[in-house]
């Protein structure tokens, strides 16, 4: 799936619940722990562009270049995408018909949503992780995090019941 249409949906679940603390820093972390979870679940990456190793944590590059402008601030807008039909910029989300996505973002909010950026990132750098495990500033591979994310499922109590 496209980055911007699942961080949409992600925004979509904060802007729902007022939540007041979706920064540039805490989409990156919730979506690289939507990935994992999806990664374990469902065998496949929840997007289509890699995750990166950087300082605080994993980030998806495009997407730090989209959402820079936000530095710490709260975003409270959509990302927009050209629309080849309408022939302009309009926002997306995932349909709730992909049922297979839904059925990991909600758990994955509501356990992730609580904590703040700065619990997020430390939390993304655990030891063993895959950012810690991949040097700074490179791909995380897909299969590093979905083994990652097994072995947590099997050590603590899952975020999704399969």
């Amino acid at each position: 799936m496209r980055v911007k249409p699942v961080v949409n949906s992600i925004l979509k679940l904060g802007f729902r619940n007022e939540t007041q603390d979706l920064t540039h820093l805490k989409i990156q972390k919730l979506l690289y722990f939507l990935n994992g979870w999806y990664l374990a679940i469902h065998g496949e990456p929840v997007i289509d562009e890699p995750f990166e190793a950087w300082p605080y944590g994993p980030v998806v590059p495009s997407l730090y270049s989209d959402l820079k402008r936000y530095g710490a601030s709260p975003i409270d807008e959509y990302l927009l995408e050209w629309d080849e039909n309408s022939l302009q910029k309009k926002p997306f989300v995932i349909s709730k018909e992909n049922k297979d996505f839904w059925e990991v973002l909600n758990p994955v909010w509501e356990k992730y949503s609580v904590f703040s950026a700065k619990q997020l990132s430390t939390m993304s750098h655990e030891t063993n992780s895959p950012w810690d495990r991949t040097p700074q500033m490179l791909k995380i591979s897909n299969s590093l995090t979905r083994n990652y994310f097994l072995a947590l499922s099997k050590n603590r109590e899952p975020v999704v019941i399969a």
